[in-house]
């Protein structure tokens, strides 16, 4: 592994018959549920094509980033919607409402959470949410 001059770009040197190549490795953050290190690591571009030129691998690397900060190219991770609601949402919330909306609003989160909470976050789409009702 040599690093190019290109920031996350890589080139791997020939071995045991393989051609040599080059390569990014980006690394995203962290998730904010599990703690771990977001890292995405790839030879190829977005349709398949190996890398010819260390600056085609640092273009992808950007375009990854950049979908990344976007949120287009959220990573999944095995979270449930109840870890998410316990430990980023009801405490970000709590803090931008007064205390009696909080108190409030504390069934609301319960019957939500009795009917979603088993869910992966991330899977939860429009028509689990859509057909959700109070009273099911």
């Amino acid at each position: 592994m040599s690093k190019t001059k290109y920031q996350s770009v890589y080139w791997q040197a020939a071995k045991n018959g393989r051609k040599a190549y080059f390569y990014y490795s980006v690394y995203l953050g962290r998730d904010p549920l599990t703690g771990k290190k977001i890292m995405k690591k790839s030879q190829q571009d977005q349709l398949g094509n190996r890398f010819k030129t260390a600056r085609e691998a640092y273009l992808e690397a950007e375009r990854i980033k950049n979908e990344f900060r976007r949120g287009e190219n959220v990573m999944p991770s095995g979270a449930t919607f109840r870890e998410f609601v316990e430990n980023i949402f009801k405490p970000t919330y709590k803090t931008e409402v007064e205390e009696s909306t909080w108190i409030a609003r504390q069934p609301v989160f319960d019957t939500i959470l009795k009917h979603l909470g088993t869910k992966n976050y991330l899977i939860l789409c429009l028509v689990i949410v859509s057909s959700f009702r109070i009273g099911c």
